[in-house]
């Protein structure tokens, strides 16, 4: 069952024991007794483990314990450790809640169950990377450092997840040193694995890990892993053969998902079908990347992201908008450059020219805020009712947050308003 403590949701089963536990672990007490649960030393460990690998906001337990015990051999009292102050985990629990809702700021709305798990694969896919150096273990770590270990982006999906309406959980095999999720869509469970999705390259986001099932995770070499009682990942809609094979980020956009297919024979942005697990091409991409001997390449380099409710692809020299059917471009690289991917935060766009050094640029907010197409006074009128009710559910956040801070505010309309007189001029 879901439970709030400390203004943070939490996890665990509906237990006593595992309840107080945790409670007592974020009142951080130095003492806790649980001799009314009359647990052996090994029914404590198990529930000890469970209750560090279910909830992400835990980072600041150290998972070496010392306890006692009474003359039945049971557990009288623990004494956790903890491996940070207690104002240290206040201001660690405020940065992570506001790195949550920097990432939960651009979510497109109206998104089926689908949609969202994709969307949080992809996004942390593309926006942090494994930590090669293994000391970035946790939720905390991964939002701080970018960087996490199977830990880190396990329960930072877990946490994003269960915010955004799904219902998710972790799974983690001791033998494979390894931890990854199960999320529940259209009622069905499903197993979803971001570390092993996550390419070594910034631009690579894979699906082979995107929602499969208990059979496909033996084939796919999972063995000896604990899941909650209860979870069984019996469906196979989503592994298909064409969303497995797709390498590069997704880029949702009003009711689809665009994608580069980059090989010899479809070089474009296509459009996948989520019902057949199928694409149709709508977009055909130009022009040949060479490498240094000046040999052409057979596959092309092209990604796609969504930023601001609207579509960017990038072409061997250009960065376009997709617009209206229509393809605008925006930026064309120095002469000699070759644009290889785009990824995006949500607000900026990221690409490199092949050299390793990670160039961006930022697409700004047209102040659209009622999305009539136009930027007029009516504009001006919606942002500011929307500041005075605090109420921003209906809104492309995108639109309203001229200042690009992930916030909305006075200074957003102070923004739109010189926008609009700049325009008027």
């Amino acid at each position: 069952s879901l439970f709030c403590l400390c203004g943070v949701e939490s996890y665990a089963e509906d237990s006593d024991i595992y309840k107080f536990v945790e409670e007592s672990f974020m009142d951080m007490d130095g003492k806790i007794d649980i001799s009314n649960y009359k647990l052996t030393s090994n029914d404590f460990s198990d529930a000890l483990v469970y209750i560090l690998k279910s909830s992400p906001w835990l980072f600041f337990v150290d998972s070496n314990f010392v306890y006692s015990t009474n003359s039945q051999g049971n557990i009288e009292n623990i004494y956790p450790k903890y491996t940070m102050s207690y104002e240290e985990r206040v201001c660690a629990f405020e940065f992570c809640i506001r790195e949550i809702e920097k990432i939960l700021f651009y979510m497109p709305l109206g998104m089926s169950e689908f949609d969202k798990a994709l969307y949080l694969h992809d996004y942390i896919c593309q926006n942090f990377e494994y930590d090669e150096n293994y000391k970035s273990r946790d939720m905390y770590g991964m939002l701080k450092n970018r960087c996490g270990t199977c830990q880190g982006y396990a329960y930072l999906f877990l946490e994003l997840a269960k915010r955004v309406g799904l219902e998710c959980d972790v799974v983690y095999s001791d033998p494979m040193c390894h931890i990854w999720n199960v999320v529940k869509i259209d009622g069905e469970w499903y197993y979803i694995d971001l570390t092993w999705d996550d390419g070594n390259d910034f631009y690579r986001v894979n699906h082979q890990k995107f929602l499969f099932s208990e059979s496909e995770a033996e084939a796919l070499g999972y063995y000896g892993y604990k899941k909650r009682e209860g979870v069984a990942c019996d469906s196979e809609k989503y592994f298909g053969e064409y969303l497995n094979h797709i390498s590069t980020p997704m880029a949702y956009f009003d009711g689809e998902w665009y994608f580069a297919e980059n090989s010899a024979t479809v070089r474009g942005v296509s459009i996948y079908n989520e019902e057949n697990d199928t694409a149709e091409k709508v977009i055909s991409v130009d022009g040949y990347w060479r490498d240094e001997n000046n040999k052409i390449f057979a596959n092309c380099f092209s990604s796609v992201v969504s930023v601001g409710g609207d579509v960017y692809f990038n072409t061997k020299d250009k960065i376009y908008k997709y617009f209206g059917g229509e393809c605008v471009p925006i930026y064309s690289a120095p002469d000699k450059k070759q644009i290889y991917y785009l990824v995006t935060d949500g607000k900026t766009i990221y690409f490199s020219f092949g050299d390793g050094e990670i160039k961006n640029i930022s697409v700004n907010s047209d102040g659209d805020i009622d999305g009539d197409g136009k930027t007029n006074l009516l504009d001006v009128i919606n942002l500011s009712l929307l500041i005075e009710k605090n109420d921003f559910a209906s809104v492309n956040k995108f639109c309203a947050d001229m200042s690009g801070n992930t916030k909305i505010d006075g200074e957003d309309l102070d923004i739109l308003r010189s926008l609009l007189v700049n325009l008027q001029d």
